[in-house]
């Protein structure tokens, strides 16, 4: 591993509220003192937390978001992984002192094993239950916590009130909508308190997570992530004959095919616009990540490396390769559950840092702090956005975000963590403003961009072809699935500070408010118009009109 002296990038990291003054203050401090420790060194990049919207939640089916009911329902239940026995998975050895997390994420490039570092208000988001548990085990008075209140839709009789608990044979009467720490606790302590029961630390989490909704850490169901690949409209436009591939007169035609769909004429083609996509095959109908933990099913995840971790051909891939030479082992065929239960000691090839805060003078983001040569050593590998931090790899980029409410104090003690694909792979890649629409200089980098995606060099864009965009997503409280129920956009593009302005006649004949002026839209002379097009694209942007007005 490998740990970066200086960042490769960088993005807002302070919550709102902490000013200007004591945030260059923190980074004359880190540009000055040179830590001796290497974990702590600054940051290979680094983005702010995500703002989750209060208010309904919805459950999810095969990956796409349902309308909130009018009654509050199960969300935990409904949205995150149980055991094969139908309890909360819930690991025996944990020490509220420990912040960590591992998981395998498998890629379209193969598996990585990735490192979570995750504090809430400077401690360890395990913390608070096992505090909690503490209370409960020492009979100390147990404190009622806040209750999470569900907002009712317009039209029943009290909005905003506090839900009754459901009915539940899962619960046992407690709904994890309306959880009440100090019932669960409290009926936890009379339990321990029976004469000749003795209850350890290790039965009292399981009790807890049973009787309350879930363990501390919650996963997201594995079937999210699957629907989302198999959309892909701006592909099924291009793809004219609908065989799954792209062939060179469909490269080449890919221009004059867009700009034909512009139904109305705007100069824009919307989604609207694009042919009705087909449901295309995804990569993969398997679990993206698993938790690695003492529950962890050893078996079953290598059978699942077996059939995944390898190329159409049957040749390994690269991840793939390294996890077993970690592992000691040569052959995909040879790892057994034993050898891959030593991921739980292995140096992961990612580490993240992800620091939640409930009060004001906490600190919050997440941070990439290392990352495995063999991964730094392609081109690139690394970039930040405002609100996330990409690993780029050659078959696919993986999303690093965390998000937490706005008032987050109700969380319960709990983080989910979860990850999908995210849809339509080819538009995210075009569409560079993140309107959901493509404009003319859009429209006019697509045959480029397919040129760079044939990684063969036949003149044919397959499918798997195209760089797969993963989402993993650590939320605090039980979110995960309402930041992943959204398709994503890409990393939004800044404008430079020195850019030049559009001039006042420039503004108003941009009628689609583009950035460009085409023919249809210049009020002047056909004569004028080629004079202010000094690169000859049929389009006057802003900084030739500037430079034209100069």
């Amino acid at each position: 591993m490998r740990s970066a002296h200086r960042p490769i990038a960088r993005c807002l990291t302070q919550r709102e509220g902490l000013n200007a003054l004591m945030g260059a203050s923190i980074m004359l401090f880190v540009l000055v003192v040179q830590p001796a420790n290497g974990d702590e060194a600054a940051p290979l990049a680094q983005c702010r937390l995500q703002t989750i919207a209060g208010g309904e939640q919805s459950e999810m089916r095969n990956g796409q978001g349902l309308m909130a009911v009018r009654r509050p329902v199960n969300i935990i239940a409904t949205n995150y992984r149980r055991g094969s026995s139908g309890d909360w998975d819930v690991p025996g050895e944990v020490s509220g002192d420990d912040p960590n997390v591992r998981l395998l994420l498998l890629t379209p490039d193969g598996p990585l094993c990735v490192l979570l570092s995750i504090s809430v208000n400077g401690q360890s988001f395990r913390a608070t239950r096992e505090r909690w548990i503490d209370d409960a085990l020492n009979g100390n008075a147990v404190t009622e916590e806040p209750v999470a209140t569900v907002d009712q839709p317009a039209g029943d009789d009290v909005e905003g009130t506090v839900a009754t608990p459901i009915e539940s044979e899962e619960t046992d009467g407690v709904s994890p909508q309306t959880f009440r720490p100090a019932a669960a606790l409290s009926r936890l302590q009379k339990y321990a308190g029976q004469p000749g029961i003795d209850v350890g630390r290790d039965e009292a989490r399981w009790l807890l997570a049973q009787w309350s909704p879930g363990p501390t850490l919650l996963e997201l169901r594995a079937n999210f992530a699957m629907d989302r690949a198999q959309v892909a409209p701006l592909w099924a436009a291009l793809d004219q004959n609908g065989d799954g591939k792209l062939s060179a007169d469909e490269v080449t035609s890919a221009k004059a095919r867009l700009r034909s769909l512009d139904d109305d004429e705007d100069d824009w083609v919307d989604e609207s616009e694009l042919a009705e996509s087909p449901l295309i095959q995804s990569w993969t109908t398997f679990p993206l990540a698993t938790v690695l933990q003492d529950t962890t099913d050893w078996g079953r995840l290598a059978a699942l490396l077996r059939i995944t971790c390898s190329n159409t051909a049957g040749e390994h891939l690269v991840l793939t390769k390294q996890l077993l030479t970690r592992l000691g082992v040569a052959e995909l065929s040879q790892l057994s559950p034993q050898d891959l239960s030593r991921l739980l000691e292995t140096t992961p090839q990612v580490k993240l840092r992800i620091e939640f805060g409930t009060q004001g003078d906490y600190e919050t983001g997440l941070y990439m702090t290392e990352l495995a040569d063999e991964v730094a050593s392609q081109s690139e590998p690394v970039s930040a956005a405002e609100d996330r931090v990409s690993l780029n790899l050659a078959r696919s980029t993986i999303e690093l975000s965390a998000a937490q409410q706005s008032n987050s104090e109700d969380w319960n003690g709990q983080v989910a963590v979860g990850a999908v694909i995210d849809g339509s792979p080819l538009l995210r890649r075009v569409d560079l403003d993140n309107d959901r629409r493509l404009s003319q200089r859009e429209i006019e980098s697509v045959p480029s961009l397919l040129e760079a995606i044939d990684r063969n060099k036949d003149g044919i864009v397959m499918l798997d072809e195209v760089p797969v965009p993963i989402r993993l997503v650590l939320t605090l409280g039980p979110h995960a699935h309402t930041v992943l129920e959204r398709q994503s956009v890409a990393p939004a593009i800044t404008t430079p500070a020195d850019a030049p302005a559009a001039p006042p006649w420039f503004a108003s004949m941009d009628l689609n408010r583009d950035g460009d002026l085409t023919p249809a839209e210049f009020l002047g002379t056909r004569e004028q118009f080629d004079a202010l097009d000094l690169d000859q694209n049929q389009r006057v942007s802003t900084a030739e009109a500037a430079q034209s007005a100069e």
